[in-house]
């Protein structure tokens, strides 16, 4: 899907807060009646919701921060290659969150790292849970025998490899749900199925529902309703 968002006018809308002692980066805009936060993965940025954004605002508000090291985000002082693993960028991410969203309920939409990351956040605040949408996510738990044995010395240096689990670049493997494959994403659909979606958000139960690829391969997965309900 061709963008015409111009990535530095993308930039100039963002604005930032202070976590610890570091500057995060998000993009807030939009309002209504709901509240996305849009998370990236490893190793991008807010960037990659840009024209999931400009379909949403319409329907909410839009906040898709810049995790740590990445985006417009500054490094925490004194970073090194062991900086940025699970509990690190929860850390960042939860202050974040307070700060922008301290309150009321959330639609997550989450990428990649962004999945693990978020679905943790949302094991430990069930009540503000809205619904969520994820596609390449790290939805259950994982250790290195799991990977294709050529991906894994490129995923096993410093700072990769859980020291108390052993899993693969986190350590909440446990607040995993469920399994997803991915293809290659159509945003115009994940847009639609998300604003459908809305119309059943007072739903009691989990209702997952896969959305498709152009070619018709399952590529991501909602579920409304509260996380473990």
């Amino acid at each position: 899907m061709a963008t015409s968002v111009d990535p530095a006018q993308f930039r100039s809308r963002k604005r930032s807060v202070e976590v610890d002692d570091t500057e995060m980066a998000l993009i807030d805009e939009g309002q209504g009646p709901h509240t996305f936060v849009l998370q990236h993965g490893n190793p991008t940025s807010s960037f990659l919701w840009r024209d999931v954004i400009e379909q949403l605002r319409p329907a909410g508000r839009c906040v898709a921060p810049d995790l740590i090291g990445m985006g417009d985000s500054g490094r925490p002082p004194d970073a090194d290659q062991n900086s940025f693993g699970f509990r690190e960028h929860s850390r960042y991410l939860d202050g974040l969150l307070e700060q922008a969203v301290p309150d009321g309920k959330l639609v997550l939409v989450v990428d990649d790292w962004g999945s693990a990351l978020l679905f943790d956040w949302a094991r430990r605040h069930p009540d503000r849970v809205a619904g969520i949408a994820y596609m390449e996510a790290i939805v259950r738990p994982v250790t290195w025998d799991d990977w294709p044995a050529p991906a894994r010395p490129a995923h096993t240096g410093n700072g990769c490899r859980s020291s108390r689990s052993g899993s693969p670049g986190f350590d909440s493997a446990e607040v995993m749900y469920g399994a997803v494959g991915c293809g290659q994403l159509s945003f115009r659909q994940l847009v639609t199925d998300l604003q459908s979606v809305l119309v059943h958000r007072q739903s009691s139960q989990m209702r997952p529902a896969v959305l498709r690829d152009r070619a018709g391969g399952r590529c991501a997965r909602y579920a409304v309703g509260k996380p473990g309900s």
